[in-house]
């Protein structure tokens, strides 16, 4: 069990092993063992959960999934132009961007792509259409 998730577990298992320092939350809802050193890879892998198929986390997101600063706050997506996603939920808030997607087949921007994107779009929940995801960001 590398990733452990509150969907998997149950939301009171869950916030009983966050609780016990059993599991350490890398996303809201989700969490590694402690046993388990936080890597980029893994980062990479649990960001790629939240982003629709068909679109690519980028920003200050994915900078984070590749090893550079804070956990983020807000996900922003870029997504082909036009593109509409429904019935479809995140852990954080998510902002859409219809820029296009930098790499087809990657579901998190690359380094460099990720930084002009967060350079362009700095942190500001409410800039583009945000899908809210119902209560704050908890472990």
């Amino acid at each position: 069990m590398w990733i452990v998730r509150r969907t998997d577990i149950g939301r009171l298992a869950y916030g009983r092993l966050v609780r016990d320092s059993v599991i350490a939350p890398l996303l809201p809802g989700v969490a590694l063992p402690l046993d388990i050193p936080d890597s980029a890879a893994i980062r990479r892998r649990v960001l790629a959960e939240c982003v629709p198929a068909g679109c690519q986390a980028t920003g200050m997101a994915a900078l984070w999934a590749h090893g550079v600063g804070e956990r983020p706050a807000v996900i922003d997506i870029r997504c082909p132009v036009g593109r509409h996603v429904r019935a479809w939920t995140a852990p954080v808030p998510v902002v859409f961007h219809g820029v296009g997607i930098a790499a087809p087949h990657s579901p998190v921007a690359d380094v460099t792509t990720a930084t002009a994107d967060a350079r362009r779009w700095p942190p500001a929940p409410g800039d583009a259409e945000t899908v809210s995801t119902g209560g704050a960001w908890r472990p």
